[in-house]
């Protein structure tokens, strides 16, 4: 399932932010970025964005003449951005074909230009247009680079493994603060992946209850059916030694949708399962440190909350340095104050 999004950017500086959001929602390489849009629609001022996101060293330029730039990047390999503007369809069509086994990151500037889009299994396409006389820009972004489970799919998991309501109105709560987040980001122009990450919330205590003692059972009154409880122990039995974060990786790798994975294991707070890197992955986390059971409570009442239920002989400086990391985060992701 693809992925649309529209941001407008009021100037050349939002563009250049935009392209820089860009760089932190990079989940594929080989990924071929097809780039489209008329003279002065802003792509050279969004690629300088991406390329600073990139933390590509040195200044991006316009490839007209050249045809073709390298560069090197320090976490998606190289990134090769091609201009298609004086080159004929089939001269274009030519050179695009000669680098398809190009292994990092393919930016194709004038895209549209091509009679035919390039192969490629991951693409994201983006066009830039002149909106209200030239005063502004519109950004408009199709993602085909990951899977994205749809609602059907995700009520059929829940179902399978026959989650409580308790942990169905956490994640339902976690994913509507998930989609809050993201549409104040995309307002800002800041590129997030708004229906990814609003999914993956969705999931991300798909598998809470493997962690699950009896007597934390007892605490939050969940009282199983025989064939709940037996449903339960089978998939603890089956992911023996993992916890929540690490079956929900599992299983939805296991479903075919390993991107989705990667942004439902970062959300835990534990340090076995990687940081959160994605632009997405870091707000499906703090959204999940923004809810308690299904209620909106600030950071301090959330940690205050785990302290109490998860002392499991953990020194109070421990869950300080967690309460700091998730504080940054906030800072990170909103520098002008939490929209809530």
């Amino acid at each position: 399932m693809s992925e649309n999004i529209q941001i407008r950017l009021d100037n050349a500086q939002k563009t250049q932010i935009a392209g820089e959001s860009l760089a932190k929602s990079i989940y594929n390489t080989p990924l071929t970025i097809l780039l489209n849009g008329e003279l002065g629609a802003g792509k050279t001022t969004f690629l300088q964005g991406f390329s600073k996101g990139l933390n590509i060293s040195g200044h991006l330029t316009s490839p007209t003449y050249a045809l073709e730039q390298i560069y090197e990047t320090p976490d998606h390999g190289e990134f090769l951005h091609i201009d298609l503007y004086r080159l004929s369809p089939a001269h274009g069509k030519e050179l695009i074909e000669s680098t398809d086994d190009h292994k990092g990151i393919r930016c194709i500037e004038w895209a549209d230009r091509l009679e035919k889009v390039p192969s490629a299994e991951h693409t994201i396409t983006i066009h830039l247009k002149e909106i209200d006389d030239g005063k502004a820009r519109e950004l408009e972004i199709e993602f085909n680079d990951i899977k994205i489970p749809s609602d059907k799919e995700i009520s059929e998991w829940r179902n399978e493994v026959m989650l409580n309501k308790l942990a169905i109105d956490h994640c339902d709560k976690v994913s509507e603060v998930t989609d809050k987040l993201t549409n104040y980001l995309l307002e800002r122009g800041i590129i997030v992946r708004a229906f990814a990450a609003k999914q993956a919330a969705a999931l991300h205590d798909l598998f809470r209850f493997v962690d699950f003692s009896e007597e934390q059972m007892s605490n939050l009154k969940i009282d199983l059916t025989d064939e709940q409880r037996k449903c339960w122990e089978q998939w603890k039995k089956k992911f023996a030694g993992k916890t929540h974060e690490g079956v929900a990786y599992s299983f939805l790798c296991e479903k075919g949708f390993p991107k989705i994975a990667q942004i439902v294991e970062s959300h835990g707070l534990k340090d076995s399962y990687h940081n959160p890197v994605t632009i997405e992955e870091k707000i499906v986390h703090y959204a999940d440190k923004r809810v308690s059971y299904d209620k909106v409570v600030t950071l301090d009442e959330r940690f205050d909350d785990l302290r109490k239920r998860y002392q499991d002989g953990k020194k109070i400086a421990e869950w300080e340095t967690k309460y700091e990391k998730v504080r940054k985060l906030e800072q990170e992701l909103f520098p002008e104050g939490s929209p809530f």
